[in-house]
């Protein structure tokens, strides 16, 4: 439990970019998520913005609550961007087509899905999830395929720039860790967020 609890810095994204796609599956757009040094536009959900810092093209959080939304919802897309943890046991995420329904836990979006971006070195349980598993924040429940051993075979540690790539598209939501498909999730009912 003191994982979830104790303050998590983490760094992202060198480079990230998010590609939305016509119904067709076509990219249509690639842009970056941040204007340079700023997070103008962006929301402070039920958190500090001191708890969150751009400089250099690098997102640092700090803070055990909370979350940043975009000033953009997004439908399908594929997410991708790099991803480091300053010190061991460091928990955080990146939610996915969350609504404006009720928080839960420590703030966060009620109804979402959260990729989990939690530092497994010292920490080799599933509680909580490991590095790229999927939980479904009040959202109906679906299959999920999780290559857990391939997870920790694939992570380069603490100090390491991690590569990442989320897609959601339709009803289903693939993570990559380092260029390896680990997560593939299915039934993801909210369309857009």
């Amino acid at each position: 439990m003191e994982a979830q609890t104790r303050p998590a810095p983490l760094q992202a994204p060198r480079q990230a970019c998010v590609s939305n796609e016509h119904p067709s599956h076509q990219i249509r757009a690639v842009s970056t998520l941040f204007a340079g040094d700023s997070l103008n536009g962006w929301t402070f959900e039920s958190t500090e913005p001191e708890n969150f810092s751009l400089a250099n093209n690098i997102l640092t959080v700090t803070g055990t609550e909370g979350w940043l939304r975009s000033p953009r919802e997004y439908g399908d897309f594929i997410l991708r961007f790099e991803l480091r943890f300053p010190m061991e046991n460091a928990d955080s995420g990146v939610f996915l087509r969350a609504g404006t329904g009720t928080p839960f836990f420590r703030g966060w979006p009620g109804d979402a899905y959260q990729v989990q971006m939690r530092e497994i070195t010292v920490n080799k349980s599933d509680r909580p999830l490991p590095l790229a598993g999927l939980y479904r924040h009040r959202v109906a429940d679906g299959a999920t395929h999780y290559q857990r051993d391939r997870v920790f075979d694939l992570y380069t540690g603490v100090g390491e720039w991690q590569q990442l790539e989320i897609e959601a598209k339709g009803d289903r939501i693939t993570v990559k860790l380092n260029g390896e498909l680990v997560t593939e999730a299915e039934n993801i009912v909210n369309a857009t967020g």
